[in-house]
């Protein structure tokens, strides 16, 4: 992820339950799937990604001229040398002229060829970074229970994270951290025992709603 572009991030909420083909007969609390959608860092990897393919056309458009320009150059230096050598020395001076001018095409071919390897690259890293934000890549580093003064740290890059609702309370409160920014996120909920198909009892997580949050946005 590209951290030092984010300046703002919405939040998605689910209400949700642990479900697991294989877990304990309880389920000892509902969970809140969460999805963190950085809004300004997309937009501005999707400008510079716009700005990279205008660069790159362009730049690939020259060197492809260059290269031609060069080719023929290169045909026209060893034509002379031919003749040269077949003692029309009237044409060294023109042959000097052309090896003098294959020089500086050389050099700017070479010049563009890696400017545009350059582009290319950074298009990569951008597409790459795009497709993550797009997906909610953002990297929330470590997650805060207010509450209760518990903390995880994140090792991993997720789509998805899952803050936990203690049953028989109807609220938390957690501070998220990503990157030097904190943002802070209250929850209330109702939470009730369930029977599932396989007679497995858990709780369940009703009437979820946002309390509050230092998001720029919520939906």
């Amino acid at each position: 992820m590209i951290k030092w572009l984010i300046l703002s991030l919405s939040l998605m909420y689910l209400s949700s339950c642990t479900q697991c083909d294989e877990c304990d007969i309880l389920v000892s609390e509902p969970t809140l799937p969460m999805q963190i959608f950085n809004q300004d860092s997309l937009s501005q990897v999707s400008t510079r990604l716009t700005e990279l393919t205008t660069q790159i056309e362009a730049l690939d458009l020259q060197v492809t001229e260059l290269e031609s320009t060069r080719s023929l150059f290169e045909d026209s230096a060893a034509l002379l040398t031919e003749l040269i050598a077949l003692d029309s020395t009237q044409y060294e001076a023109t042959l000097a002229s052309v090896k003098l001018l294959l020089t500086d095409i050389k050099f700017f071919y070479s010049r563009d060829s890696s400017s545009l390897a350059g582009l290319t690259a950074q298009n990569e890293l951008f597409t790459t970074a795009l497709v993550d934000l797009e997906a909610g890549l953002t990297r929330i580093d470590t997650i805060y229970d207010l509450d209760t003064d518990n903390f995880i740290v994140n090792t991993d890059s997720t789509e998805l994270y899952s803050l936990p609702l203690a049953p028989g309370l109807n609220n938390v409160n957690y501070r998220l951290v990503i990157g030097q920014k904190r943002f802070d996120l209250s929850i209330t909920y109702e939470t009730e025992l369930y029977q599932d198909e396989k007679s497995r009892v858990g709780y369940l997580a009703r009437n979820i709603a946002v309390a509050g949050h230092s998001f720029d946005s919520l939906t």
